[in-house]
Formats: C-alpha cells, structure tokens, sequence
C-alpha cells in the first residue's frame, strides 16, 4: 500500500452522506488538514534521518581525506631512503582516497545528500499549495456562506485539486529520486567495467605502480551524464561523443541515461542517429573534476 494510502485510511472521511451541508464542509477541510500534516509529518522524519546520514559520511570522508593527504605529503618523504615503506604509506594514502571516493558514490546512490533536499522542496510546495487552498477555502465560504450546497460542491473540488497537487510534488520527487539513482549505477558500471579493463592490459606490478596516476588521472578528468526521454517505447538509437572526426565513445539504446566517465577536458560533440538519420547534433563543453548532465526528448 503507497503512502498516499495509508495517509488516507489514517484520516478518512465520516460517512460525509450523512452530514448536513454544513458539516459536509467541515468534515473536507478536517480530511485536507490531516492529509497535509500527515505528508509533511512523513517528510520532516526523512528529512532528519537523510540529513543526519549524510552529515555523518562527509565527516568520514573529510578524514580520510585529510589523512591520506598527511601519509602522501609527509609521511612518505618522510622516509626518502627507504623505498619499501614509501611504497606501502603511498599505496595505503591511494587506498584512503580511493575509499573516500567509494563512500561519496554510496552517498549518491542512496541520496542521502541530495534526498533531504529533495524532501525539502517537497515539503515547501506542499505547504504553498495549501496556503493556496486555504484562500480559496475562506473566499468560497465567505461567497457562498448562505448557499451550503454550493459551498460543498466547490470544497469538494477544492479538495480534489489539493490533493492532486500533492500527488505531483511526490511524483517529481521519485523521478528527480529515480533519475539520480540510474545515473550512479550507470557511473559505477562504468567505473568498474574500465577498472577491469586497465587491469586486464597491465601486469600485477604495472597495477601497483600506476594507481596513483590512476586516482590523479580520474580527479582531472571530466564526466557526461546523457539522459535521453525517447516518445517511442521500442525506437533504437544510438549516442555517440566525438572529438573531431574520431568517436569517443557511442552506446545503442532505447531510452534512460548514460554515464561515460574520465573523458579529458574540451569541447565534444554529442550526436543522436535514428538509424541513419541525424536527430541532434550538440556541442558540450568537458570540464575538470566535474560532472556534465545532458537531457534530451525524441
């Protein structure tokens, strides 16, 4: 049972039939009321527990951040004669960072950061709109205060549009939840899928040689999320990313996003085939350690 039900079986309506216009009225803005702060009640819960989850895993990630950063700068030249200890503090600082890095993708998957302000926003629009339906409620009261039948005719439909409105704040917010979500499982793949395929090429000693170049290789680059929305269920087409006259990287699909990570800074260009026909063609712009999100409709 959705939220949205329970919600309603917590505040039901009496048998409104029953009722007298008068108390039909009544009765609607009890079960408005007590729809809202039920909602409300459920965010404010999500909002603290996200919040506190979140705050909790940057502190960890701001320690191991710090002291990775403390074994690289001093106590690795710390030990300039000995080049076993160098290499053990250089692999366990590369390990702390790489580390940091997996709990921030944690972070992302579960929307621990970005989910309380989400709910943030959701609980701020739900809260306009009823301040909204609150005016129409005391203008159709004071407009129609000798004709009830009226009255409750238009609360009952004031109800109905609350309550719809309240309905899309919560769908936006699990399709902002959903979206985000893909993008990270699709990053991780392809993190892990290049990952297998650098260490599939190099020798176990090359592997330990390399990661630290590795790790800066990654902070220096930049990565494209491409969210494509496609009005045909079964229509394929095919992304490609190119610098120049060389395709960076392409990948078929239906619909859904796409994650191509450590692509080096610059300008690309970003293309869209139905087969053989051309759908868009869009430059986009590569920068540093950050993540360029590209959404388009077919």
């Amino acid at each position: 049972m959705s939220y949205a039900a329970c919600v309603k079986n917590i505040y039901p309506l009496a048998n409104i039939n029953a009722l007298t216009p008068a108390q039909k009225v009544e009765e609607l803005y009890r079960y408005a009321n007590g729809y809202k702060e039920g909602l409300c009640l459920w965010y404010w819960r999500g909002i603290t527990r996200k919040r506190r989850a979140a705050f909790s895993l940057l502190i960890i990630v701001f320690i191991l951040v710090i002291l990775a950063t403390f074994i690289q700068t001093v106590v690795v030249n710390y030990y300039q004669g000995d080049a076993e200890k160098q290499f053990f503090f250089s692999q366990l600082a590369f390990g702390l960072f790489a580390l940091s890095i997996v709990f921030l993708l944690i972070d992302k998957v579960f929307g621990w950061t970005s989910g309380w302000v989400r709910y943030i926003k959701t609980v701020h629009d739900i809260e306009m709109s009823h301040s909204d339906f609150t005016s129409k409620w005391i203008s159709n009261n004071c407009l129609n205060e000798h004709d009830f039948n009226t009255c409750c005719k238009n609360a009952l439909q004031l109800v109905k549009e609350f309550i719809q409105s309240v309905d899309d704040f919560q769908k936006r917010e699990t399709d902002e939840w959903s979206m985000q979500f893909g993008d990270s499982l699709n990053q991780l793949g392809a993190m892990l899928k290049a990952n297998q395929k650098e260490s599939s090429k190099s020798t176990p000693v090359q592997n330990g040689n390399n990661q630290q170049e590795k790790l800066d290789g990654m902070l220096l680059s930049g990565a494209v999320n491409i969210c494509v929305t496609n009005s045909s269920s079964t229509k394929l087409i095919k992304v490609s990313i190119k610098k120049g006259i060389n395709t960076i990287n392409e990948k078929d699909f239906i619909a859904g996003c796409w994650g191509v990570i450590d692509i080096s800074p610059g300008i690309y260009l970003l293309e869209v085939f139905d087969g053989l026909n051309l759908l868009v063609s869009q430059a986009i712009k590569i920068t540093s350690g950050e993540v360029l999100r590209v959404d388009f409709s077919i």
